[in-house]
């Protein structure tokens, strides 16, 4: 460390130090004998083994500064004083007093008489070094963080760390570094333990193994087989070493940590057996095809490490005929030959039995059973009276891995074919996929596609498209049919038809409440699957109105005459809990009035079919009530509220020359309407209200 930046640094922790002694490491090693360093070691290993692991520092650091700064102890500081940083002061009251060098403001240098600390031993010497380095200065207490052992995963990194901190010396690391390396004092003090795996020893890459030491991804390699090709120091993590793994195809990692390791897997088979490639096998791991090979019985000439799909090993297999494939991979391969040919190939259509009962690993299969799927691979298995298992996939994202040969059989082939028009039946209800099939009942469409469906009685589904432009994409194969059924239509254009009394709605959404009961004539007619109806139909009313989407199921040719529940010329009481007119006239005000039906006409308004006109014994009227409205049970407590009404309105009406009433005799023209009437007396009405309603009490206790 140079001088001034050793004082500035060190007297910052109330210390100075002195640069006796301090000279090249390689001039060190070149002039002080085998004996003055082991004896160095020696005198200096327990106190740095003690401080290391205190402050948790690299030892093997430590030693290489107390051998740089006290000429591997050989200084008059280190064997006067045990001092072999060159520290000032004093340690429990003892110092010794040199001669050392000092520079002034202007970087002058001169010489004074200094204190440095005298150490009952090397110990606690290495103690305070210890201390320096975990404590840092005043003013940063973690001025040397880089070379604490938890930042710094190997000593070269510690060493390194240090390099323009502890001194300015550009090469102060690689000095530290050349002195560990040539004596070896890592292996002396630094507590690491000894690398659990050698040099050429075949590894596995742990399952969980994320990242290198390096922070490299480490997860594309996981489980994967390698050799072992050098061994390097780490603290990383919970391991002490790092290795380099070649995995023989060109791949590598270079620091992988010795917690994400395990013992590789010995390779199943051995130079020299007989294996049998197995049925399901698809290529090499070179890609050559394998499918000529299935069921080949072979002899393997030379396997080595491939780690290829769920393989860690791949094999070099000689066949009888001369032929040989220099690349299966272990899952490919069985050394259980059997003498046998499978029934069925991958790519074939099979259909599960309809007492199969497990899978040859014991999985339950009758949920499956009559099940039509698909073979995606076999292997030959020895189970039952069967010689191999199948995994069939159902194209639904379920499927069967191990199913054996003996619980299956060629599938059905599917019903209709692309291309062919069918029906969808008349009581189709949904798609495979729950879309609802109602509105397409009876209608004729081409199949576009079919695929695999396991659906209630279905094993297949079709695309459907429909002349209109519309498609179902998930029909299932019992709600097809190829006898296709013209359908007819029950009504015919010209044709009078009466819109049904529960009618609600045309097949656009619009309201029919108020078309209910009323004949019409059929303009058109189209088809139109909605709800139990497949045409709708275009009718013209006698009014010059019109409904031009009514479903079939509205609509009847039993004309019903719908008569009027009143009579012309009857009396009647509007209903207490009248509102409005059907012209949305307010009818609140003759609530319990009885008046005579003048006209009747039919009108579908809410729950009624016809509205009418009423005369007041007052000569006012109401021109739109609806028959809902109105009852022909005339009590004599209401005749008795309405006589009281008419004679206190007839005398309001001679004490007031306003709001008069016009007799029924004068012209229609002349006569005001009730909407009118209500506005202009709303006066007089209000001041009789409350007079009517003592009355109507009195009556209704009176029990008249």
């Amino acid at each position: 460390m140079e001088d001034s930046t050793r004082k500035i640094l060190l007297q910052s922790l109330g210390v100075t130090v002195t640069t006796l002694g301090t000279f090249s490491a390689i001039n060190q090693q070149q002039t002080v004998s085998a004996d003055n360093v082991q004896n160095f070691i020696n005198r200096v290993t327990p106190g740095v083994k003690s401080a290391s692991k205190s402050y948790n520092t690299w030892g093997s650091v430590m030693m290489a500064q107390a051998a740089l700064e006290s000429a591997w102890g050989q200084s008059t500081l280190s064997t006067q004083a045990n001092n072999y940083f060159g520290i000032k002061g004093t340690y429990n009251g003892q110092s010794v007093t040199m001669r050392t060098a000092e520079y002034d403001e202007n970087g002058n240098i001169y010489y004074v008489d200094a204190q440095f600390r005298k150490y009952p031993s090397p110990t606690e010497s290495m103690n305070d070094n210890g201390n320096v380095i975990r404590n840092g200065t005043s003013w940063n207490h973690a001025f040397y963080s880089g070379a604490w052992k938890e930042n710094a995963k190997s000593y070269q990194a510690a060493a390194n760390a240090l390099t323009g901190k502890y001194a300015t010396d550009p090469n102060y690391g690689s000095k530290l570094i050349s002195l560990i390396q040539y004596n070896k004092f890592d292996k002396f003090v630094d507590d690491v333990a000894p690398a659990k795996y050698k040099v050429g020893q075949k590894v596995q890459i742990n399952s969980n193994a994320t990242n290198e030491a390096n922070g490299y991804d480490l997860r594309n390699h996981q489980n994967w087989v390698g050799t072992i090709k050098s061994v390097e120091n780490s603290t990383t993590s919970n391991s002490n070493h790092a290795y380099y793994i070649d995995y023989g195809d060109g791949n590598v990692n270079m620091h992988v940590l010795e917690q994400d390791l395990k013992t590789a897997p010995a390779a199943k088979f051995k130079a020299g057996q007989k294996v049998q490639v197995s049925y399901n096998a698809g290529s090499e791991t070179n890609g050559f095809s394998l499918k000529d090979k299935q069921g080949l019985v072979g002899t393997i000439k030379s396997l080595k490490i491939k780690n290829h799909s769920y393989s860690h090993y791949e094999y070099w297999i000689t066949y009888s005929n001369g032929t040989r494939s220099e690349h299966v991979a272990e899952q490919d391969l069985s050394s259980q030959i059997i003498n046998a040919k499978p029934k069925y190939n991958v790519g074939q259509k099979i259909q599960i039995s309809s007492n199969a009962t497990n899978e040859a690993n014991g999985y339950d299969l009758r949920n499956h059973q009559n099940w039509i799927g698909t073979i995606k691979s076999r292997e030959a298995k020895k189970a039952s009276v069967s010689n191999f298992a199948y995994s069939v996939d159902y194209g639904d994202g379920s499927h069967n891995d191990h199913v054996l040969e003996q619980d299956l059989k060629t599938a059905p082939a599917a019903k209709f074919k692309t291309g062919q028009k069918v029906q969808i039946t008349m009581n189709a209800g949904s798609e495979t996929n729950g879309f609802s099939l109602v509105d397409k009942q009876g209608l004729v469409g081409t199949i576009k596609s079919v695929k695999i469906k396991n659906h209630s009685y279905s094993h297949y589904e079709y695309w459907i498209t429909y002349s209109d432009g519309t498609r179902s994409e998930h029909v299932a194969e019992q709600d097809l049919s190829s006898k296709i059924i013209n359908l007819k239509a029950k009504y015919r254009v010209g044709q009078r038809v009466q819109v049904g009394l529960n009618a609600e709605s045309e097949t656009n959404g619009f309201s029919l409440f108020d078309k209910r009961g009323l004949v019409g004539t059929v303009k058109s007619v189209k088809t139109k699957n909605h709800s139990y109806s497949h045409f709708e139909y275009w009718i013209t009313y006698s009014d010059g109105t019109r409904s031009e989407h009514v479903a079939e199921q509205d609509l009847s040719n039993n004309i019903v005459p719908i008569n009027p529940k009143y009579k012309v010329g009857q009396k009647v009481k509007i209903a207490n809990n009248a509102v409005n007119e059907t012209n949305g006239f307010n009818l609140m005000n003759h609530r319990g009035q009885i008046g005579t039906v003048k006209s009747s006409k039919m009108k579908n308004y809410s729950y009624s079919r016809y509205e009418y006109w009423i005369v007041y014994s007052d000569g006012t009227r109401s021109e739109h009530v609806a028959e809902q409205d109105l009852t022909n049970n005339l009590s004599k407590s209401s005749l008795a509220i309405t006589e009281t009404i008419s004679s206190q309105q007839t005398t309001s009406s001679s004490s007031s020359n306003t709001n008069s009433v016009k007799s029924e005799s004068s012209s229609v023209s002349d006569k005001p309407k009730v909407k009118d009437e209500t506005i202009a007396s709303t006066t007089t009405n209000s001041n009789l209200s409350s007079d009517v309603t003592k009355k109507s009490n009195i009556i209704a206790t009176n029990g008249e």
